[in-house]
């Protein structure tokens, strides 16, 4: 499985926190913050390219994810515009192959399978992007916000929650992992 995929080593600007669970074959590069009880799966890429970038607590990043700050459009290589910051909430899921550019993720969200959401987006909380849509248009998706289908139907549910399965997932895969896949190595403060 990994014969074809490059690892790199991780730069010294990223810090993995007590608790978190980043597998081998994972890049993360630039500087880079992953919280407490996050788990990143192998083949994810976290590319701090334009600004530092920090992943909340007990967010599940699966595999082919990948996470880039790129910084918002119109704003790269503005002179004297400090870096900006690509900061994800916490008990966000962000499922296989899912692209992630936006500077701000909320809470509790679930970006399905290959989907998209664009580095000109601010992602509420407790919103759900379905299975390869593609958000990129420069907007604020509202807490509760549901986006599917080809046409990417929204809708908006304010007693919509992250299912409850999510937590069970996450200590499933905190017990399992590990005995199955080698584990990144760097110092945690």
């Amino acid at each position: 499985f990994f014969s074809s995929f490059v690892w790199l080593p991780m730069a010294d600007t990223v810090t993995i926190r007590a608790g978190a669970i980043v597998l081998r074959g994972a890049v993360l590069s630039g500087k880079v913050t992953v919280g407490a009880g996050t788990i990143v799966h192998p083949s994810v890429s976290i590319l701090a390219e334009d600004g530092p970038i920090v992943i909340g607590e007990n967010n599940i990043i699966e595999e082919q994810c990948v996470i880039t700050n790129k910084g918002a459009d119109g704003l790269r290589d503005v002179e004297g515009m400090p870096p900006q910051t690509l900061t994800i909430g916490d008990n966000n899921v962000f499922e296989v192959g899912s692209q992630i550019l936006s500077l701000n993720v909320g809470n509790c969200n679930v970006v399905e399978a290959k989907a998209v959401v664009g580095s000109n987006v601010s992602l509420g909380s407790h919103c759900r992007i379905g299975a390869g849509c593609q958000v990129v248009a420069a907007e604020v998706i509202p807490d509760h916000t549901i986006i599917y289908g080809r046409d990417n139907t929204r809708r908006t549910d304010p007693g919509y929650t992250q299912p409850s399965l999510y937590p069970e997932q996450r200590d499933f895969l905190r017990r399992v992992l590990p005995n199955f896949h080698p584990l990144q190595t760097t110092a945690a403060p």
